[in-house]
C-alpha cells in the first residue's frame, strides 16, 4: 500500500508540474487553474516528502520551518506568501540529494514521458501562435513586450525555461537535431522578447547542455554553432532587452549611472538593503527582521514596494545570518551531489541557479524552483546511467520502484 501511495503521489506531481507550465501560459483564460494547481503543488511536495523521510530530513525541517516561521512572526500579512516560497523551495531542493525521493521522481517523469510530450507540443504551439497576436504583447516601459497569456513577463520567462528543460528531456521523440534546434530558437526568440533579461543566461546554459548532449551530429555542431552565436546576438540586440536597458537610462529610479541602469536599480536598492542590515541589533543580525521588512526598506528609502531581487540579500535582511547559512546550505548540497557525479553538469547547474539567484531571485518564482528540479532530474536519471555503465551493475534499479521500468525505457531515454 505504502509502494502504491508513492507511485500515485509522484505520479501526480509530475503531472501537475506539467500541467503548471501549461496554465502559466494561458494564465488569463482561467487564473483559478493555475493557483489551484499551485496549491496542489505544495500539498503533493509534503505528501512525497512525509512519504520519503528520513533521519537526515528530521534536523533539517525543523530548521527550515523554523526560519520560515520566524520570517512571518513580525509581519503576517505581508509576508506569509514569501514565507511559504522560501520554505517550500529549501524543503524541495533539499530533497532533491535524496536518492530515494529521486528515483520516484525520475521513475515517474520516464514513465510519463508520453504525456510530458504533448505538454510540451502544447506549449511550443501556445507559444508559436502567441508570437503572431497583437494582444499576447503589451506596452511597458515605452516599448512592446512579449507576455502572451502569463501574468508576468518573468511568470512567463520561467515557463519558457521549463519548456526549454523539457525538449531536453524529449530529446529522443524530436528525433531529428535541426528539429530541436528549431524548437530551441524559437523559445529563446520568445524569451527574448519579454523583455525579461536575468533569463538569457539560463537560456544560454540550456543551450549549452543541448549541444553537448543532445546533438548528436558532430558535423552539424560544427556548422550551426558558429551561425548560432551571430544569430543570438543579432537578435538580442535586436529584441526588447535594448529598449529596456534604454528606458532604464532614463528612469529617475535608476538613472543615477550606466551601472545602475542597466541593473534597472538593482545596486541602489542592494546597497540600501545591505546598510540597512549593518544597523540591525545582534539578535535581527542572527534572526532577521520578517520577510515583509523588506519591502518597508525598499519602500521608505528607495520608493518603490519591492524585494530584495537577490535571495542571498532578500534572505540576509528578511532572515539574518542564520536564514543565509541555511539557504547556501541546501542548494550547495544539491551542487557537491552533481559534482561527485559529472562535474561540468554542476558548472550549468551552478551558472544556472546562481545567475538568477543573484540578479531576481529563485524562491519567489516557483516555475523557476520547478524548472530547476527538471533539469536536476535529466542529470541524475543520465548520470546514474553513467553510474550503471561504470560498475556494471543495476545501480539505478536498486530501488524497488524502478523495477517498474524496462530496460528499454532506459536504453531508449538515453539514445
Amino acid at each position: 500500500m505504502e509502494i502504491s501511495l508513492k507511485k500515485i503521489s509522484f505520479y501526480m506531481l509530475v503531472v501537475i508540474f506539467s500541467l503548471f507550465s501549461f496554465t502559466t501560459l494561458t494564465y488569463d483564460f482561467y487564473p483559478i487553474i493555475n493557483r489551484l494547481l499551485g496549491i496542489v503543488i505544495v500539498g503533493l511536495i509534503l505528501v512525497t516528502y512525509l512519504l520519503t523521510i528520513k533521519k537526515r530530513d528530521l534536523i533539517i525541517v525543523l530548521f527550515i520551518l523554523f526560519v520560515g516561521l520566524n520570517g512571518v512572526m513580525y509581519d503576517v500579512s505581508n509576508s506569509y506568501n514569501d514565507a511559504m516560497y522560501f520554505v517550500i523551495t529549501l524543503l524541495l531542493v533539499w530533497k532533491l540529494t535524496d536518492e530515494d525521493f529521486m528515483n520516484y521522481f525520475s521513475n515517474s517523469i520516464i514513465i510519463l514521458k508520453k504525456f510530458i510530450f504533448f505538454v510540451l507540443l502544447l506549449n511550443i504551439s501556445i507559444i508559436f501562435i502567441g508570437l503572431f497576436l497583437n494582444q499576447c504583447y503589451e506596452i511597458v516601459w515605452y516599448d512592446r513586450y512579449f507576455l502572451l497569456f502569463a501574468y508576468s513577463s518573468h511568470s512567463l520567462s520561467c515557463s519558457i525555461c521549463i519548456t526549454l528543460i523539457l525538449v531536453l528531456f524529449c530529446s529522443k521523440e524530436l528525433k531529428y537535431d535541426l528539429v530541436k534546434i528549431a524548437i530551441f530558437s524559437l523559445l529563446s526568440f520568445a524569451l527574448f522578447q519579454t523583455g525579461a533579461r536575468t533569463y538569457v543566461i539560463a537560456a544560454v546554459i540550456l543551450w549549452i547542455y543541448l549541444f553537448k548532449y543532445d546533438i548528436k551530429n558532430k558535423n552539424l555542431k560544427f556548422i550551426i554553432l558558429p551561425i548560432m552565436v551571430f544569430a543570438f546576438i543579432f537578435i538580442l540586440l535586436n529584441s526588447n532587452f535594448v529598449q529596456k536597458n534604454d528606458y532604464a537610462s532614463n528612469d529617475s529610479y535608476t538613472s543615477d549611472n550606466s551601472l545602475i541602469s542597466f541593473s534597472s536599480g538593482r545596486i541602489k536598492f542592494w546597497s540600501i538593503d545591505i546598510n540597512e542590515y549593518f544597523k540591525y541589533d545582534f539578535i535581527k543580525k542572527l534572526f532577521g527582521s520578517g520577510f515583509g521588512s523588506i519591502y518597508d526598506i525598499n519602500e521608505n528609502l528607495y520608493g518603490r514596494r519591492i524585494w530584495g531581487h537577490n535571495d542571498l540579500i532578500n534572505t540576509l535582511v528578511c532572515n539574518g545570518i542564520v536564514g543565509l547559512v541555511l539557504y547556501v546550505f541546501v542548494f550547495c548540497n544539491v551542487l557537491i551531489k552533481v559534482f561527485k557525479k559529472n562535474k561540468f553538469d554542476c558548472l550549468l547547474l551552478f551558472i544556472y541557479i546562481t545567475f538568477t539567484c543573484f540578479f531576481n531571485g529563485v524562491f519567489k518564482y516557483q516555475h523557476y524552483v520547478y524548472s530547476i528540479v527538471f533539469f536536476y532530474s535529466i542529470m541524475y536519471i543520465k548520470n546514474m546511467r553513467i553510474v550503471e555503465s561504470d560498475v556494471k551493475e543495476k545501480v539505478f534499479m536498486k530501488n524497488e520502484i524502478l523495477t517498474s521500468i524496462k530496460n528499454d525505457d532506459l536504453r531508449s531515454f538515453y539514445e
